[in-house]
């Protein structure tokens, strides 16, 4: 690819076709997706369950500080990202170049998946940025910053303001420049996935919210059936072992991490319009430059 390709801008993503496209092949492709998750389901339901009732016992022991039990909180979202890395490998491949795999079980987790990883952690980073901003303790920093404000300290109050600023401004903007890396590293893996996702979604920004907020009713309700079971059945909602609420709030999280591939989806159909485009101009540039000269004229 020429450098004169790497400066134009990818094409424009079409939001609305994406958005339909991906809801058509998550619901028309559901049989795949169940066989290619179903095992990882058994897996990592008792590892969530796990995980939330330890955290739950720690808690009423006394032994769990705000600090540790932020630190567990995010436990949870990180173990899952293996689980997630290799399903979306599976249903990329298949999405973007029709690989399919045909065995009942599908438990994929070698070097091509393990490197989707870091890619995924990246593209989560507005997700980590959000839990530690909940975290602070604002009405602190809130008084000190009436303080430093009340005693003329323009400074300090600025620098407050261009660190939350960025706290939360840059997890976004990385988050979704690398919306398609995984798409890349997934289809593409010897090639620099992050910076052509970088390229890809280069004028895009806006379309892929956009994108993102029209796939994001399958999270709602992905969320609010387990509170709506919970409320019917009663209980006090605490995890363990011998509460049903407890696998069904597991499986809740995870079957929204799996819903997460329409948002996927709608990355993938990006990016395969981006090099579908790049390659267009790629191959027009190429002919140009081949063209033999117009001869001159008598």
């Amino acid at each position: 690819m020429s450098k004169a390709t790497l400066s134009e801008k990818p094409a424009k993503l079409p939001v609305w076709r994406g958005i339909v496209w991906s809801y058509d092949r998550v619901f028309t492709n559901l049989g795949y997706l169940l066989r290619i998750s179903w095992l990882w389901l058994l897996i990592m339901v008792p590892l969530s369950i796990a995980v939330d009732v330890s955290n739950e016992a720690a808690r009423k022991a006394g032994v769990l500080s705000e600090t540790n039990s932020f630190a567990v909180s995010l436990l949870l979202p990180l173990l899952t990202v293996p689980y997630f890395a290799s399903i979306a490998f599976a249903w990329l491949r298949f999405l973007l170049i029709g690989e399919r795999y045909s065995s009942i079980a599908y438990l994929r987790f070698d070097w091509p998946v393990v490197r989707l990883i870091p890619i995924c952690l990246l593209g989560s980073s507005y997700y980590l940025a959000w839990a530690f901003l909940t975290e602070l303790p604002w009405q602190l920093l809130w008084f000190w910053l009436k303080v430093a404000f009340n005693l003329g300290m323009p400074i300090f109050v600025l620098t407050f303001v261009i660190a939350m600023t960025g706290l939360i401004v840059i997890p976004i903007l990385v988050s979704f420049r690398l919306v398609t890396a995984v798409s890349a590293m997934a289809i593409r893996p010897g090639e620099k996935a992050v910076a052509r996702s970088w390229q890809a979604t280069r004028g895009n920004f806006w379309r892929i919210i956009f994108g993102m907020l029209g796939v994001s009713p399958i999270f709602f309700i992905c969320t609010v059936i387990p509170l709506i079971l919970t409320e019917i059945f009663g209980g006090d909602g605490a995890p363990s072992w011998s509460n049903p609420m407890s696998y069904i709030d597991a499986m809740g999280q995870l079957v929204l991490s799996w819903f997460t591939l329409a948002f996927i989806a709608f990355c993938g159909k990006h990016f395969r319009i981006a090099v579908d485009d790049s390659m267009q101009r790629s191959s027009e540039s190429q002919f140009r430059e081949c063209a033999p000269a117009p001869a001159p004229s008598e």
